[in-house]
């Protein structure tokens, strides 16, 4: 549906509209947060019983526990997409198996991250194993294409199974 992203870009987008994350990491909290604060009415739904602190950066999680303890960013545990459609996300409860509907303008999938590295392919620069890690020097971070440098989570590769956490 056009509503419907695995791809977080602007937060404005989301001003006074009703926004469900869909996730429970990293990514889904600080699209959350950004959300929230460029004026949406921010929900998440998680298949988890909790959003663990350690799976967030530390700077970002005190502030989305207050807002979701508080009752401003809504918070739906245990929580599975089974159905979306133009106005609303049935979500399913893990414990108990009953369906509840929250009203959402627009859906972010916020469920996986998995970086392209095409620039890199396309560059020549060396990727290794099933994770395409880039082959670099660690000291200067330059990868075996001279003059051509790798940075960030980058380091990691596509990230399938996480690594790298900056």
């Amino acid at each position: 549906l056009p509503h419907v992203s695995h791809y977080f870009q602007d937060p404005h987008t989301y001003f006074r509209q009703k926004l469900l994350v869909v996730g429970g990491r990293n990514s889904a909290v600080a699209a959350a947060l950004r959300c929230y604060r460029a004026g949406a009415q921010v929900s998440i739904a998680y298949r988890r019983s909790e959003i663990d602190k350690k799976d967030i950066k530390y700077w970002l999680y005190p502030e989305f526990s207050s807002l979701v303890s508080g009752g401003a960013i809504g918070a739906h545990l245990h929580a599975q997409p089974v159905e979306i459609t133009r106005e609303q996300v049935v979500l399913r409860d893990g414990v108990t198996g009953a369906l509840s509907k929250v009203p959402a303008d627009f859906v972010l999938l916020m469920t996986g991250y998995v970086a392209d590295m095409a620039l890199a392919k396309m560059v020549g620069v060396g990727l290794a194993g099933e994770q395409d890690v880039p082959v670099y020097n660690p000291e200067t971070m330059e990868t075996d294409v001279p003059g051509v440098y790798v940075i960030g989570t980058a380091i990691a590769g596509t990230q399938r199974r996480y690594k790298v956490f900056l």
